[in-house]
């Protein structure tokens, strides 16, 4: 890793992370910003718990956009005719 890259990833790690749409709506919804009814707040619960503590499956901005750079760059639709190269 070059020096611009270990200050760049130090850069990121100290910024304040934004917060998602996601975690904005049902956030309010436990805050009690948003009004909703009882069972919209059990949802909300369940849902911002499984968030914050994922299990074995979980959604990874950073892993996704690795696999679809990987996908973009290697992953071509072929070009000519059937047998020909």
């Amino acid at each position: 890793m070059t020096t611009h890259e270990v200050h760049r990833q130090k850069a990121m790690n100290e910024r304040p992370r934004r917060k998602t749409a996601f975690e904005t709506y049902f956030g309010g919804i436990l805050a009690g910003d948003i009004v909703a009814c009882e069972k919209m707040r059990l949802v909300s619960k369940r849902l911002m718990e499984a968030y914050e503590n994922p299990g074995l499956y979980h959604f990874s901005p950073r892993i996704a956009a690795r696999h679809t750079r990987f996908i973009e760059r290697f992953c071509k639709i072929p070009s000519g005719r059937w047998g020909r190269p």
